[in-house]
This record gives structure tokens, sequence and C-alpha cells, in this order.
């Protein structure tokens, strides 16, 4: 690697910058490594070492969910609370002809919006929702209303961790 210091105090570099593999040391925010188990870059953010690859995609199934019933989107994988994610796609399996979906943020139904009316059968919604709680006591609900009997639903939603 090669470079020299430019007039204005900035480097002008050629080649590339190894970055730190290993355990050791005490890290201060900012510090970069290279994982070499995960083979990924990762940059300390003053707590932790964070991955600076992709974000980490969030899956997860429900179980079946009756007519009217909520689910809290960030709570449903294994019991993690995930507080800052991108919801990217929801799929709706249900045998009902005619359903509604809807998002909102408190258990009372606050901030509330439909994102299906009057479908039928199974349905995928593609969406880059956002959902940030930093204090962790607000989830994201989403709530199947069978409009035509009471068939039940399973939902599946993808959604990507935002750091």
């Amino acid at each position: 690697m090669g470079g020299y210091f430019k007039a204005d105090g900035s480097v002008a570099m050629t080649g590339n910058i190894p970055l730190y593999t290993g355990t050791g040391g005490t890290p201060a925010e900012g510090h970069m490594r290279y994982n070499a188990t995960d083979n990924i870059p990762e940059f300390y953010d003053g707590a932790a070492w964070q991955s600076a690859d992709c974000p980490v995609l969030i899956d997860f199934t429900t179980n079946s969910i009756s007519d009217s019933a909520s689910i809290q989107t960030p709570t449903i994988a294994s019991g993690t609370v995930y507080t800052k994610m991108l919801i990217k796609w929801l799929h709706v399996t249900t045998t009902s002809t005619n359903w509604d979906l809807w998002i909102y943020t408190t258990a009372a139904g606050a901030n509330e919006f439909q994102i299906v009316n009057d479908r039928s059968g199974n349905y995928s919604i593609y969406l880059d929702y956002p959902y940030a709680d930093g204090s962790g006591t607000t989830n994201i609900y989403v709530k199947y209303i069978d409009n035509a009997a009471a068939a039940a639903c399973t939902i599946r939603c993808l959604a990507m961790k935002m750091r």
C-alpha cells in the first residue's frame, strides 16, 4: 500500500487497508475488524461488535390466527423482541373468501391502517414498513378480519433487522 499526504490534509492512497483479525484488545466505537469465523467485516458500535455485512433477515410464521385476532410481529420469532426492523413482505394463507388485514402500533388499535380490503384466498403483500421502538414497549400488530366466515389464517412475515 502506498500513499501520501495532500496539501489540504487529506491522504491519497493506493492499494488497500488490511483489517485487524482477532478478538483481543479493547475496541473503541468506530473500530473495524474482520471476523474470520463468520467471514464478514464488523464494526464496534461502542457496546458490541456489529456485522458490517448485510442486514439480518427476520423470517417468522404465525400459528393459526382466528377472525379478528392480532399478532405482535416483533415478538413472534422465539420470543425475541426486535426494536428496529423494516417489514418487507407479508403472506396470508387462508380459505376465506372475504378478508381484511390491518397494521397498527398498539394493542388498542392506535395509528392503524388497512393494507388489504375484501381479499379472497391466499395473498402476498410487498411493502417497506419501517418499525422503530427505542423503548421496547411499542409493537407492530397485524390484524386479520374474516368478513365471510370464521376461517383462520397463517401469516408469514419477512423483515430486515435495522440498526
